[in-house]
């Protein structure tokens, strides 16, 4: 493996270590500025519904920030999914460093709505690891059905952030959300694709009670009430909808933005390259006749 760099992140009077072999990967800087876990408010808000010994799977753990805040700080028992070697790599790195072995079960491998192989496409000059895109039908990456993977056993909560395969890692797991109803936060930056989420997960009395992080990443859970539940979930659905709009807002202003600064910068650039120029002197006897 590459040589490491180390963040150190605080809570409490807890203190653990993210290590990444990128120190310009997105989430890694993100810990390293703020000292603080990657989408710490979003991770907070699931630890109030969270016991010590409660299963939580993480699909799509990247590097580790989620699951070692889940062992580290919640006391749960992990099972981390991720097909990226080099990020299954720090992850198992991560694990060890923060002394949670015994809490994390680390499968390489990737979860999907049936038995398949796949390969793993990698954006190398993003440095965001976890931004790699899985394509289906041949590859080094076993693809599973969570329902197979965690058989008897029972998640309180399922955490899935596989970029755009969201509902095929739900469709592989209809069996566990049918039995054991756990809280589903998925990941679903487009309207259509939150619908379809959302549609999926109200044949199980599932609906959307909140959204967070930068990429709307939506908390489901099972209605525990008397009365109208279509309704509640409609509106649930339309926060979870304005969220996205927001989002897909922010995007554009951002790119404007950043093209914006980039035709400044050009400018700049090609004012300071450019050869300085004398004024020019007035020739004698050529001045402006008076009237």
């Amino acid at each position: 493996m590459e040589a490491l760099h180390r963040a150190t992140v605080r809570r409490g009077d807890k203190i653990f270590t993210i290590s990444h072999s990128d120190p310009l990967d997105h989430i890694f800087r993100q810990i390293q500025d703020t000292s603080h876990f990657y989408e710490r408010d979003f991770l907070e808000a699931l630890a109030v519904h969270l016991r010590p010994g409660d299963l939580v799977v993480d699909v799509g753990a990247n590097i580790g920030n989620h699951s070692v805040f889940f062992a580290g700080v919640c006391g749960c028992e992990v099972i981390a999914i991720e097909p990226s070697p080099q990020a299954a790599d720090l992850l198992r790195t991560n694990i060890r460093e923060n002394h949670l072995d015994d809490r994390v079960q680390v499968v390489q491998a990737a979860l999907g709505a049936a038995q398949n192989r796949a390969s793993i496409q990698l954006d190398d000059g993003a440095h965001n690891l976890g931004a790699g895109k899985l394509l289906l039908g041949s590859g080094d990456v076993q693809v599973m059905m969570l329902d197979e993977l965690v058989a008897a056993r029972s998640p309180k909560l399922i955490k899935i952030d596989v970029e755009g395969g969201d509902l095929d890692v739900l469709k592989g797991a209809r069996s566990v959300i049918a039995r054991d109803a756990p809280i589903v936060c998925v990941e679903a930056a487009g309207a259509r694709e939150f619908c379809d989420i959302a549609d999926f997960l109200q044949t199980f009395g599932m609906a959307p009670v909140a959204t967070y992080n930068y990429t709307p990443t939506h908390v489901f859970r099972a209605w525990n009430y008397e009365g109208d539940q279509s309704m509640l979930a409609s509106i649930a659905v339309s926060t979870g909808l304005l969220y996205i709009r927001h989002y897909e807002l922010r995007k554009i202003l951002h790119t404007r933005l950043q093209s914006l600064t980039d035709k400044i910068l050009s400018v700049e650039a090609n004012v300071a390259s450019a050869p300085h120029r004398k004024p020019r002197k007035r020739e004698k006897g050529r001045g402006v006749r008076g009237a």
